[in-house]
């Protein structure tokens, strides 16, 4: 069993360097982006000020995006105790037109 894997989730319509640090991407509204995680992920752990934590059925997922009220960049996404991590992130991801990329392989995933 996997321990964590993260992510990054990207609000973009293309794969953009996330290392540039000039880049100038806007995720968009915190409490927009809190409340599409409450209508996708029914068990809702926790929400703190910049973080959500939610569980599913195989994992924990923990979302940290600051305590601005608008989320600059991406959102640092972290799947615990699960087998298979994208599977949990990606159906999310697709709905809401998101990109993910995997911070271990250094790669944009995926999402079909």
């Amino acid at each position: 069993m996997q321990s964590g894997r993260i992510y990054f989730l990207v609000n973009s319509k293309s794969k953009v360097n996330l290392l540039n640090k000039d880049l100038i991407l806007l995720f968009g509204s915190a409490p927009e982006f809190v409340r599409k995680i409450k209508q996708f992920y029914l068990q809702f752990i926790l929400e703190e000020d910049g973080l959500v934590v939610v569980k599913t059925s195989d994992a924990i997922l923990k979302f940290y995006f600051g305590s601005d009220d608008i989320i600059e960049k991406f959102v640092i996404a972290e799947v615990l105790f699960c087998d298979e991590p994208i599977e949990e992130i990606s159906p999310m991801c697709r709905k809401n037109n998101w990109l993910l990329f995997d911070l271990e392989e250094q790669e944009y995933k995926d999402l079909k």
